[in-house]
């Protein structure tokens, strides 16, 4: 995963796409949610607060 580019490389294949790039804030990596379940196979769900629940 590489800041500032919104594709990320599985097993070294072609590139699969995310909806954003990660940014770092504060020295802390933001991915976008739909690296979870795109990439890692996870279950993401948006609770009524507005965070999010990943799951396996």
């Amino acid at each position: 995963m590489t800041v500032d580019e919104n594709r990320y490389f599985v097993n070294k294949t072609a590139p699969v796409a995310l909806s954003e790039a990660p940014i770092i804030v504060n020295d802390t990596m933001y991915v976008p949610v739909d690296f979870f379940d795109g990439i890692l196979g996870l279950r993401a769900v948006g609770t009524a607060s507005g965070f999010f629940g990943i799951s396996g």
